[in-house]
């Protein structure tokens, strides 16, 4: 299950012409101000609150009744490198039931109703920002405190979840081309003229910038200093690491008759691991593409046996 948590303005025209999946980026909400200021408050904030609402639907046994493994990463820009802070969360279909010692599958049609995780998202955000401004962890002018408060009610908070649609590698493999990524790839690079700056977005279009405004979109993605864009909750959470909570689970799911996953070959070499991350080959040729001469060991022939002629 993924879900990606953003906040979207209904005021905001450029949502119509992007894909249903695809974040948008609200410019008219002051809240994206808000996270650009104080990033770090934000960002943990963000966090928190896609943790808290996780647990709570994944502990009430109305829906599972047990505790899931999640790893959330942090992702915070678009193709057009907009500074479009959300958070993707990868969560297991069922959870640890500590009291009865047992995993408990989901129901197989779906984890957490999302219009309902939504609406506690919302709330929980909401929550964490108005007390960040209370206790002076965020500081606002009195015009900027009321535009923002507004903007909490108003702004709404969309989370989107889907099942993985080819299997839980996959998921994992495209999750984590965001974590050892920064907001553009050298690939993306199409030209520059001391001036202007040419960059590739997706579905073969292109955008320029003016070399300024490049560099300010890119550097928006710096993240503070020290701070971990990949956390892991429930399960996947030190504590049940220690406790060893997390092991008693595993141990209960392989003695599941459960038919196995073929895994795929892990990347061996640098050139397959830069394969892997961000879609460059070395091994191909710039200019034509054609892939390149690689070393091939050649098997020594066989010695031929001769036969001896006795001479007596």
């Amino acid at each position: 299950m993924r879900i990606c948590a953003w906040s979207k303005s209904s005021s905001d025209t450029s949502a119509s012409s992007r894909p249903p999946d695809t974040p948008t980026s609200p410019r008219r909400v002051p809240l994206r101000v808000l996270f650009r200021t104080h990033p770090r408050v934000l960002f943990d904030a963000l966090f928190e609150a896609v943790r808290r609402t996780l647990l709570a639907f994944a502990n009430d046994p109305k829906h599972l009744g047990a505790t899931p493994a999640i790893t959330a990463v942090l992702h915070t820009w678009t193709r057009e490198l907009v500074f479009h802070p959300h958070v993707y969360a990868i969560v297991s279909a069922g959870g640890w039931r500590d009291h009865e010692q047992r995993w408990i599958p989901s129901s197989g049609r779906y984890l957490f109703p999302v219009k309902a995780m939504a609406k506690v998202f919302r709330g929980t955000m909401r929550e964490f920002i108005l007390h960040a401004v209370e206790r002076g962890a965020v500081c606002l002018e009195p015009a900027d405190e009321a535009r923002i408060r507004r903007a909490l009610f108003e702004t709404r908070w969309v989370v989107y979840a889907k099942p993985p649609f080819g299997g839980v590698h996959d998921v994992f493999a495209y999750l984590g081309r965001y974590t050892h990524r920064v907001g553009i790839s050298n690939a993306r690079l199409l030209a520059y003229d001391r001036r202007t700056v040419t960059f590739a977005t997706k579905f073969g279009r292109c955008v320029e910038l003016e070399s300024v405004e490049f560099l300010a979109r890119f550097l928006r993605h710096t993240l503070p200093t020290g701070f971990h864009k990949i956390r892991h909750f429930g399960l996947a959470a030190s504590s049940h690491v220690r406790l060893g909570t997390l092991a008693r689970a595993r141990d209960a799911l392989a003695t599941r008759a459960v038919a196995p996953t073929p895994v795929e070959r892990l990347p061996r070499c640098d050139t397959e691991i830069l394969l892997a991350l961000t879609g460059i080959d070395l091994r191909a040729c710039a200019h034509c593409g054609a892939c390149a001469l690689r070393a091939t060991p050649v098997d020594e022939p066989e010695a031929t046996s001769t036969t001896r002629i006795d001479s007596s």
